[in-house]
């Protein structure tokens, strides 16, 4: 994989221009256009002349369009403004993107009609804290968040006629760090904690049964605001890990409503702060975790085993592809900036690429059923939510034609 590199700055020296090659004939100057415009020289400040001024800028109104700068490996959309507490994006299995986000209520979009469609899952500016969304099989879309009015877990279901709220836990201070999960027969739940005043905040499980919805407390042990994740796999076997109070250290436990196991995990880095989990079709899972990510897999029927990963950061995040490549989004940095980092197979290991840099915060990334991946983020400062695509766009960023 490709590893972008930061552009060298032209400092202290006058910008380049294009020189007649040796041999050439210069041609008689054309008489002036009294209706032209005066030429800008160097008109979006990047150190290049534009090309209407003789130079080699092929667009002067983009700085990041020059000669010097590379093509961009990485395109981003701005879908909207977002608080920064929580936002997802998922595939559905016809390669659709979907997004939810909260701000002043929770909003939901997606690129079925080719132009990004927004909708108002709900408009209560009470709504709209740790945003999850997940789609069923049949891509319909299924949204969990707080409502800081009641302070209880809510969940959103599109129907045909628009969108389907109930309360999910109405337990007062329930729903944070929310993760909706839908399987492949169409269970929902959600994992969410409870704040608990004076001590570690719970982990609960809730699933959407014919009689409505059930909630247990799986563990008592979590640390708030540090992370929670968790995956449905194709039996519905759910796992759900962690970062625990006390020590800071992850919490893996596998099961479902019959049960709950505690995973037997390889020793690791100390892991603090943000966590997500993910399984494949065959069952396969990866989990990662920490400030030094630590990435541990667990074979369909096999033992937990830890894989090192080449970046720190925060708020790793992880997606598996269609051949079960483990793929990770992380807050981390790069020359000494603070970057959006995408980490993905290569060989027997891992490379690193710069996605974004500046004004990162808890990213999240999908992979669609042809390969395609989106990382997801929210700029702190502007609440900008940008969608980042692992596509060149239509710009020629290098003006090399190509």
């Amino acid at each position: 994989m490709r590893r972008l590199v930061p552009l060298l700055a032209v400092l202290g020296c006058d910008a380049p221009t294009a020189a007649p090659d040796a041999g050439d004939d210069p041609e008689p100057d054309a008489a002036p256009d009294p209706d032209a415009a005066p030429c800008a020289d160097d008109g979006d400040d990047d150190g290049y002349v534009a090309a209407a001024c003789g130079g080699p800028d092929c667009d002067d109104a983009d700085p990041a369009v020059h000669p010097g700068a590379p093509d961009a490996a990485w395109a981003s959309d701005t879908i909207g403004l977002a608080n920064p507490y929580g936002a997802q994006v998922r595939a559905d299995a016809d390669g659709h993107w979907h997004v939810a986000w909260g701000n002043g209520g929770v909003w939901y979009a997606h690129d079925r009609a080719g132009a990004w469609q927004v909708e108002a899952v709900d408009p209560a500016i009470t709504a709209g804290v740790d945003v999850t969304l997940a789609l069923a099989p049949d891509g319909t879309p299924h949204v969990a968040y707080v409502d800081v009015g009641d302070d209880a877990l809510h969940h959103a279901v599109r129907g045909g006629a628009g969108w389907i709220r109930e309360v999910v836990d109405p337990t007062m201070w329930s729903g944070f760090q929310a993760d909706v999960e839908v399987g492949a027969g169409g269970l929902v739940a959600i994992a969410h904690t409870r704040h608990v005043e004076g001590g570690a905040d719970e982990l609960r499980w809730s699933t959407k049964g014919d009689s409505g919805w059930t909630t247990e407390v799986v563990a008592s042990d979590v640390r708030r605001h540090h992370g929670l994740a968790a995956a449905l796999g194709p039996d519905d076997t759910a796992v759900l890990a962690w970062i625990r109070s006390g020590d800071g250290g992850l919490g893996v436990v596998t099961g479902g409503a019959g049960g709950w196991t505690a995973a037997v995990l390889p020793a690791h880095p100390f892991a603090e702060w943000g966590v997500d989990v993910a399984i494949g079709g065959d069952g396969a899972a990866a989990v990662v975790a920490g400030i030094e990510p630590t990435l541990l897999v667990r074979p369909a029927d096999g033992s937990w085993s830890a894989v090192p990963l080449p970046e720190q950061g925060y708020h790793p995040r992880l997606a598996l592809d269609p051949a079960g490549g483990v793929h990770v989004a992380v807050r981390g940095r790069a020359e000494g900036g603070e970057a959006l980092l995408h980490l993905a197979p290569a060989g027997s290991g891992f490379s690193s690429e710069i996605v974004s840099t500046g004004g990162i915060f808890r990213p999240r990334i999908a992979v669609a059923p042809d390969g395609e991946i989106r990382i997801l983020s929210t700029h702190p400062a502007t609440g900008a939510l940008r969608l980042h695509r692992d596509a060149p766009d239509d710009r020629d960023e290098d003006c090399s034609g190509d």
